[in-house]
């Protein structure tokens, strides 16, 4: 049956306030059924508290399998999303946007980056996501107030009246000149200013519809936290109906739904709230706030828009039309048409456990086996000797035998590789490894195969790589509703510093919409890839050069992107220290000036072209004199063949000589080993050519029969 139709009507405040009101009351039932008590097990399990099955005089030593998960792969995710210089890159849609593309690029970075702690800001959504399955950012512009004070000397009436027409300005102090009509005066001016706030608020505070599963499409969506009586009226609301609110005791801890949450985070070093109140200065009391952006029929056209309202107490603070971005949350393992993710503690609660149970298991055996049990004969042992485990200490006993240790049988070895296993089937859950956080020494000395050890790491990179993939897509969209803010807000120019240098911005010129990308890259391996990528390019552009293919397929603009990134991923924050950015004013305007230069022609070249009229006279005569120049070189020739001749025979003349000085060196040689050989036989001295016969009588030389 059809329902019947009844004309729209717009709807009053307290209707949209119930409507509000219920919403939350869904999302806080929600919390408090399931999802509080998973985000408190979480952070239990991450501080390695106790389980709750320890028994009295056994090992109660946790397992601490999820924080090790979590602070490995924190130092991989804040390496490619906190630790850089440039988190984003917007891409232009054509080639007239270039330069303002880059400009919100480098203002965008700015906002988040300096101006809120982006550093912070990436840590602490990361880590949320990874423990309580969503991370929450907040952002939005929010006024600040603030009193400027300046001082005039010698000022007269009128131009006193002039100073205060100006809004916002009242008189301080003001001194009278004496003996004359002038004032010495001190004025305040409230000045106004907007500033873009960005903070990663904690998940339990978060409340979203529990039908939706995106932040966009949701029906409401919402930031539930106490805020002190100060805070509200500084905020510019109403003082009388601010403190007029009830106070929130300390029994609701942050408004009910979170109050596992906040215990479980604050149970590791501080103390335990233990419910009793401390008497606080009015002004510090604290009230359940709730701001939030409701879809409704506001104003009765059948069409649903987007509203902002803040309420406490059912009193309805905001109600104001709004089409701005809230929130963006973070996960690190999607569930398909889900807005919640996995967290690390749901894919190893059940590691954790049983990890926990065999390490204790394994201690107590330890311990039983260093202080074993015995077997002892009533009466007959001194059982303080025997209780007391002092080294070298004797044991009385009135019979011998009267003491016998019980056997206590060790652990199989199948507890050890149950150990093993559960090890590898959290690495395979996490991507985070033993061989992906670092190389150990099993693996440097394993047998492994090369080969084996790279695909192990690559299915680990593989599985990090997809959880930043994710929250590159949440970053995508952090930035999209930064530059979406930063647009609509800020409608002044503002001079801000990047890269040494003061650049002027004017977000209203901004398009409406950007391709946004988020450069991420897993690991150092990652990063040197990208250096001997980027060197292997360098070499081909200098062969292209070569080519006569430059200014046509590149330029030297492509030349100084490629040269900054090999910079930064050399580990150089500030590239531009060494290279000059060829699109600067400055740049171009050099380069059009040695252009012209180029094209001028040189004192050479003007002094070539003003002697090309004389060419045929000049020509004649360098013939003649080539043909001079021919004649006494051929005339030099001459002389030089007939030098070459005496000096060949000189050379003839002079290896006859050594040759007859080699000859007679021959035969003195030859006459002074006969010599020698004769004293030998004669045993007297001997001279070839004395012509003496030997002396048979002499000495005693033998004659011959």
């Amino acid at each position: 049956m059809a329902r019947a139709s009844k004309p729209l009507t717009p709807m009053s405040d307290s209707q949209l306030l119930t409507i509000a009101e219920s919403y939350v009351s869904d999302g806080l039932d929600f919390q408090q059924s399931k999802l509080s008590s998973q985000m408190a097990d979480s952070l239990r399990y991450y501080y390695g508290d106790k389980l709750g099955n320890e028994v009295k005089g056994r090992s109660q030593v946790v397992s601490k399998d999820v924080a090790d998960a979590v602070d490995w792969i924190m130092p991989s995710l804040m390496r490619i999303f906190g630790d850089t210089e440039k988190v984003v890159e917007f891409c232009p849609r054509n080639e007239e946007d270039k330069k303002i593309a880059k400009q919100a690029q480098e203002y965008v970075n700015y906002l988040y980056t300096q101006r809120n702690n982006g550093f912070m800001n990436t840590y602490s959504v990361i880590q949320d996501a990874l423990l309580a399955k969503n991370g929450i950012m907040k952002h939005y512009y929010k006024e600040i107030k603030e009193p400027e004070f300046t001082s005039y000397e010698g000022v007269n009436r009128e131009q006193l009246e002039i100073l205060l027409l100006e809004e916002g300005t009242e008189l301080m102090a003001m001194t009278e000149i004496p003996d004359q009509e002038f004032f010495d005066v001190e004025i305040s001016k409230m000045t106004v200013t907007k500033k873009l706030c960005i903070e990663a608020i904690p998940p339990e505070e978060f409340v979203i519809d529990t039908w939706s599963d995106t932040i966009e499409e949701a029906s409401f969506v919402g930031h539930r936290r106490m805020v002190t009586r100060s805070e509200l009226v500084a905020s510019g609301f109403d003082q009388e109906i601010i403190y007029g609110l009830q106070e929130t005791g300390n029994s609701a801890l942050r408004g009910g739904n979170s109050s596992a949450v906040v215990r479980a985070r604050n149970s590791y070093d501080q103390a335990q709230n233990t419910g009793t109140s401390t008497t606080k200065e009015i002004s510090q009391e604290q009230v359940i706030v709730t701001e939030g952006i409701i879809r409704a029929d506001y104003d009765g056209d059948g069409i649903a828009e987007k509203r902002r309202v803040v309420f406490a107490q059912n009193t309805l603070l905001v109600n104001e039309r709004f089409d701005e971005p809230l929130f963006t949350d973070f996960r690190v393992h999607v569930m398909a048409h889900k807005f919640y993710g996995l967290s690390m503690y749901d894919q190893l609660r059940d590691v954790q456990r049983i990890k926990t149970t065999l390490q204790r298991n394994i201690l107590d055996n330890m311990y039983t086996l260093n202080n074993g049990r015995y077997e002892v004969v009533d009466g007959q042992v001194n059982m303080d000797d025997l209780l007391n485990n002092r080294l070298g200490g004797v044991v009385r006993t009135k019979m011998a035998g009267a003491i016998r240790q019980l056997d206590t049988p060790a652990l199989p070895v199948q507890n050890f590789t149950m150990l093993d296993y559960l090890d590898r089937l959290k690495d395979s859950r996490t991507g985070v490894s033993n061989t992906t956080r670092g190389m150990n020494d099993s693996v440097l000395h394993s047998n492994q195969a090369a080969s084996a050890v790279a695909d192990v790491m690559s299915a680990a990179e593989q599985k990090q790589e997809l959880i930043a993939r994710v929250l590159a897509n949440s970053f995508t969209k952090l930035f999209k509703n930064i530059y979406k803010l930063t647009m609509i807000h800020q409608d002044q120019e503002e001079i801000f510093m990047v890269r040494g240098e003061y650049v002027t911005v004017n977000p209203s010129h901004w398009r409406k919409d950007y391709d946004v990308l988020v450069k991420a890259g897993i690991g150092d391996g990652k990063t040197a890839e990208k250096i001997m990528n980027a060197q292997m390019m360098t070499n081909l552009m200098s062969q292209l050069k070569g080519q006569g293919l430059e200014d046509i397929i590149f330029n030297e603009e492509s030349v100084y992107n490629l040269l900054t990134e090999i910079t930064k991923n050399a580990g150089y924050e500030d590239p531009h220290k060494y290279w000059l950015d060829p699109t600067t004013p400055e740049r171009k305007e050099l380069k059009a000036q040695k252009a012209q230069a180029a094209q001028q022609p040189s004192v050479a070249d003007q002094l070539t072209l003003a002697e090309a009229a004389d060419i045929p006279a000049k020509r004649q005569q360098e013939a003649q004199s080539m043909q001079m120049e021919m004649e006494a070189k051929l005339r030099e020739l001459e002389v030089r063949d007939r030098e070459a001749s005496v000096k060949e025979r000189e050379l003839d003349l002079k290896q006859q000589e050594i040759d007859i000085k080699d000859y007679e060196a021959k035969l003195k040689h030859g006459a002074t080993a006969a010599e020698i050989q004769l004293e030998m036989e004669q045993g007297r001295g001997v001279k070839i050519g004395d012509r003496k016969a030997p002396n048979v009588t002499d000495g005693n030389i033998t004659p011959k029969v």
